[in-house]
């Protein structure tokens, strides 16, 4: 766990469940960002979502180029 600076308060999250037609759970684990305050909390907002054409591409990389893919930032 980390230790947030003494001027700083963590923004809390929830688990959001959705049940699927077939019976199985989406599960989703959000920020509660409502909490936030501009200027206090946050300066600005961003959130890295990847095309979907994006990801073909960079398997097609790894393919020519043979480069592992992995999950583990530390395991290089």
């Amino acid at each position: 766990m980390e230790n947030l600076p003494s001027d700083r308060i963590a923004v809390g999250c929830r688990w959001l469940l959705k049940r699927k037609e077939d019976g199985r759970y989406k599960a989703r684990l959000v920020a509660k960002g409502y909490s936030q305050q501009y200027g206090i909390n946050y300066q600005e907002t961003f959130a890295p979502v990847a095309k979907f054409t994006t990801i073909p591409l960079l398997l097609v990389l790894v393919g020519e180029k043979d480069w592992k893919i992995c999950n583990d930032p530390t395991n290089r």
